[in-house]
């Protein structure tokens, strides 16, 4: 094998490494903090402790707000934008204390989180 060939070969390992290194581990990472945020919020709702569902989900809106810049690596606009819109009517609902809408808009965005971070 000559030099050349190495070199592209060792070049292409390392990009694949690139890669797929993030999508395995800090990705991962992200879609599992955003589901465990939810899941606390599906919670307090079914509890009806809508003091901590608010600030949870104030709480999330500015986590996912200072990630955008991962979720338009991660998905398009149409993935990513309906779960920012999703988390202004979950904020609504939770503010209004209404558990049925609360839980439908949850479930809205655990949706949109595993779309933008599906391969």
């Amino acid at each position: 094998m000559n030099r050349l060939a190495f070199v592209k070969m060792g070049i292409s390992v390392l990009l694949g490494i690139c890669f797929w290194l993030p999508q395995t581990t800090s990705f991962a990472k992200g879609q599992a903090n955003e589901m465990k945020q939810l899941q606390l919020i599906e919670q307090a709702t079914q509890q009806k402790n809508w003091s901590e569902a608010n600030s949870r989900t104030h709480a999330l809106k500015k986590y996912c707000e200072a990630r955008l810049w991962k979720y338009q690596l991660l998905s398009n606009q149409n993935e990513y934008n309906p779960m920012l819109s999703d988390l202004s009517k979950l904020n609504g609902a939770v503010k209004a204390h209404d558990k049925a809408q609360t839980l439908v808009w949850i479930s809205a965005i655990k949706s949109q989180v595993k779309l933008i971070y599906s391969p």
